[in-house]
């Protein structure tokens, strides 16, 4: 039975842009982003007017920063490398993104420990991992554009008091963990689904994705 290998891991990274310039950013992009749970915005619970909680604050918004960057991951930076790689290029973009993936949710659990206490460690991660989700579907499904672009817009429809309804205020309501959590879980799940299966699909048909040509 053949045995299926891929490029290690830092040589991924690598080809998709991961360099020491890139990290600088990474971490200073973390750093905006607790920062930014100290910065007010008005109250989002129609019913509650006291101070407001860390993510109803900017703290949300800024869980958004860093996946600016993730977003700059998607794309191949050195297609023509892997256009001549052994490996199916279907398999190269799933171990590329476990490894984006991994990489963004340890930094997240990390980060989540500094933010305020008045918000739960595990809230902050499910919100991450949500919005990663959007931005790994965005970028892999329509491009790169709308990768950056989908969590911040996600995020301030839910930030507008009255447009979507508190109860399903996934975002600022603290009592929709129950809902939040499978959501995450679920979303970054049918992400890696759907990469599974097209590189399932890259086995019969070398040079094809379930969508087309494998050209990112």
């Amino acid at each position: 039975m053949a045995v299926i290998s891929v490029p290690a891991p830092a040589l991924l990274l690598q080809h998709r842009g991961v360099n020491k310039v890139w990290l600088s950013w990474w971490a200073a992009s973390w750093i905006a982003a607790v920062l930014s749970a100290r910065v007010a915005v008005p109250r989002i619970d129609p019913g509650v007017s006291s101070v407001s909680a860390a993510l109803e604050q900017l703290g949300a918004i800024g869980l958004c920063v860093p996946l600016v960057l993730v977003a700059t991951l998607i794309p191949d930076k050195s297609s023509w490398l892997t256009a001549s790689s052994p490996h199916s290029m279907a398999l190269l973009r799933l171990a590329n993104v476990g490894l984006i993936t991994a990489m963004s949710i340890s930094t997240a659990m990390i980060a989540a420990a500094m933010y305020p206490t008045d918000v739960g460690w595990s809230r902050i991660v499910s919100i991450f991992i949500l919005l990663l989700a959007l931005t790994l579907a965005a970028g892999l499904g329509v491009g790169v554009n709308w990768a950056g672009f989908l969590p911040p817009v996600f995020i301030i429809l839910n930030t507008i008091p009255g447009l979507v309804p508190w109860e399903w205020n996934v975002i600022y309501n603290a009592a929709t963990d129950d809902v939040l959590i499978p959501a995450a879980v679920l979303s970054l799940s049918a992400v890696f689904i759907w990469l599974m299966a097209d590189a399932a699909f890259s086995r019969r048909q070398p040079t094809q994705s379930m969508w087309g040509t494998h050209a990112e």
